[in-house]
């Protein structure tokens, strides 16, 4: 299926209960979905395994031909990790991208171990007995993560051995598509943790699993080759993108705030404070790459900006980033907006809205060209501001927004300063004048 974007999924026990009863049922015909034209990894298994038994569907495929035996393990393993997929990819990275207030609502998937994750034999790497889980109840996330360990713990040591050239080329293909996978999910975990804690009250805790889900998020976004190999909509650009649960780190952030005051710019005038788009958490850049192109001329007019979608694209219609005032201000300070506008011909302007600790100081229509970066300038009134962390939220409210389409808009960076740059900012007070 289309989302599952190319992860390390295997179908060995599958294929072969499955295969010969559809062909029982009178099946002839077999079509395999989004097949990865390189970058096969785990999958030349599954590929070498169904040739097989489409050719004969009573071939005894238990012996994996020549497969060492370690990494048969391995491959059990694989296939426990992620025999839940659907539910992992089609059900919680949308709630944690969502914040739903229930992220394992059914019992096919939850959160904590159960006792059926415990091996069928002595042998802490052996998978378990299938049977052993109920009609109803699938594998839990801590489960897939425990299965993870077992794959780690089995290819690591065969990496770690001596091994001809060829099959350490085929080992170490195995080993990056699996990492891939198992990065996946330690991210949904870390994304969970930080929900629980958020929601229990323990910040330090939901802190501590914010940091770690940031960290793989990065790697994640690094990489690029895992999602790239099937047709166009099983693709994406990059596997933080292809998990669907992106969103979720501005959504954490925004609940969080700064872990530390420090963290957050201080504002020291005469000189500005500048945030570029990439200081920011949340908006579009969070599902593909900071840095935008005007419309259609396709030119690059900035390196570091987020952008925005439209209203109905939550979490990437809005962003958010702090800064610090040493003490609040007793006179205006001036916020500068730069960015860029892709809006349909029937109506090339974009509406928006900018607050600061909650407090609404700009909706309307962004004035933004479409082809350089230009100024939105805006009065902020001293009682919006306060002494220590202030936060600033710029949102995209046009209406039917789309996830990778117009009307977007892309904010290169924030200036505020203590002294106005153009002749009459946006008052917010004064009516939008």
């Amino acid at each position: 299926m289309s989302g599952y974007k190319c992860l390390p999924i295997c179908y060995m026990n599958t294929m072969t209960q499955d295969i010969p009863y559809y062909y029982s049922l009178g099946a002839r015909h077999f079509h395999y979905m989004h097949c990865t034209t390189q970058n096969w990894g785990n999958k030349s298994l599954t590929n070498w395994q169904m040739a097989r038994q489409l050719w004969d569907v009573d071939t005894d495929c238990g012996e994996l031909g020549n497969a060492y035996a370690r990494m048969r393990t391995f491959y059990e393993n694989l296939e426990w990790m992620l025999s839940n997929v659907s539910e992992l990819k089609y059900g919680l990275s949308r709630r944690l991208e969502r914040s739903s207030g229930e992220l394992f609502p059914a019992s096919h998937l939850r959160y904590e171990p159960t006792e059926h994750a415990a091996p069928a034999s002595g042998d802490p790497l052996q998978p378990p007995d299938q049977r052993l889980y109920g009609e109803n109840l699938g594998p839990s996330l801590s489960d897939s993560l425990a299965y993870a360990a077992r794959c780690r713990a089995i290819i690591d040591e065969v990496l770690a051995s001596e091994l001809p050239d060829r099959i350490r080329a085929r080992v170490e293909e195995d080993e990056r598509l699996f990492t891939y996978g198992e990065t996946t999910l330690k991210f949904f975990d870390a994304l969970a943790r930080s929900y629980f804690g958020i929601r229990e009250g323990d910040m330090d805790a939901a802190g501590e699993a914010f940091d770690e889900a940031q960290a793989l998020a990065n790697v994640l976004k690094a990489d690029t080759t895992s999602t790239k190999y099937a047709s166009s909509h099983a693709n994406a650009s990059h596997a933080l993108s292809a998990s669907y649960a992106s969103g979720a780190i501005g959504r954490l952030a925004q609940l969080l705030g700064p872990r530390d005051p420090e963290d957050a710019k201080l504002f020291a005038p005469p000189e500005p404070l500048v945030l570029f788009g990439n200081e920011f958490f949340g908006g579009g850049s969070m599902r593909y790459w900071y840095g935008f192109r005007s419309h259609p001329s396709l030119v690059q007019v900035s390196t570091k900006g987020n952008f925005l979608y439209g209203r109905g694209t939550d979490p990437y219609d809005h962003m958010t980033a702090w800064f610090r005032l040493a003490e609040a201000p007793a006179d205006p300070l001036y916020l500068s907006l730069f960015g860029i506008i892709t809006a349909p011909a029937s109506k090339p302007t974009i509406a928006g809205q900018v607050k600061i600790n909650d407090a609404l100081v700009f909706e309307g229509d962004m004035l933004f060209a479409g082809d350089k970066l230009t100024q939105l300038e805006i009065r902020v009134a001293p009682e919006v501001l306060k002494a220590g962390v202030n936060a600033l939220e710029i949102k995209n409210t046009a209406a039917n927004g789309v996830i990778g389409n117009r009307p977007w808009v892309g904010i290169d960076r924030v200036e505020l300063r203590d002294k106005a740059t153009t002749e009459k900012p946006y008052s917010h007070a004064a009516g939008g004048e």
